[in-house]
């Protein structure tokens, strides 16, 4: 895939060194955006309304919920599209127009939607780590204070605590994840058979 920006005419070519995507991988963090691969079209009748719950502005994370719920995505290796943002306003992308702070709430947005709907089965919070730190982190480069103040208000007290201790892991590591955290275990918890008939 590329980005390009066309304030400036740079581009980044991003690559991806697997070729399948899973559930799985979306819980430890593994960066892949939904547009990336293919999505097979047999849930097409299925009731999505969830999917538009949420952001009107970013359907990311409840669009890859929804589809690896249903299998894997095949990631194809080639880049078979450009993705053109501009930046500060003047273009009709969402980078444009959107700031990061407006993309965390987004997210957060996004991620409350899909618990709902999961009714804990999965743990989310390293996947949260992927997608909210980048926004996080340039928010608190501003060294704007109502902005900095304004994340607290956006995040879950339990989302604040856990991306501070997630980023304390990342630091004592050597900026990478230990391993127990990534076990298979402690992402996909124990489900609960629930007798539908009695709700």
């Amino acid at each position: 895939m590329v980005f390009r920006n066309e304030n400036t005419g740079n581009e980044k070519i991003i690559k991806y060194p697997y070729s399948e995507y899973t559930l799985l991988d979306f819980l430890k963090g593994i960066p892949a955006r939904f547009y990336l691969g293919t999505i097979r079209n047999t849930f097409k009748s299925d009731n999505i309304k969830y999917l538009y719950e949420a952001s009107k502005n970013n359907e990311e994370i409840q669009m890859l919920y929804y589809t690896l719920s249903k299998g894997k995505k095949a990631i194809i290796p080639e880049a078979m599209y450009v993705y053109c943002y501009r930046s500060g306003g003047d273009g009709s992308n969402y980078c444009s127009f959107n700031d990061n702070l407006r993309a965390l709430e987004d997210y957060v947005q996004g991620y409350a939607i899909v618990e709902k709907i999961d009714k804990g089965k999965h743990n989310f919070n390293i996947s949260k780590l992927n997608y909210y730190e980048g926004n996080i982190d340039r928010i608190l480069q501003t060294r704007e204070i109502k902005k900095i103040i304004k994340i607290f208000t956006v995040l879950r007290w339990n989302e604040v605590l856990s991306f501070v201790g997630l980023k304390l892991l990342l630091k004592l590591n050597h900026y990478r994840l230990p391993n127990f955290l990534l076990k298979e275990k402690r992402l996909v918890r124990q489900e609960v058979e629930v007798d539908e008939c009695r709700l």
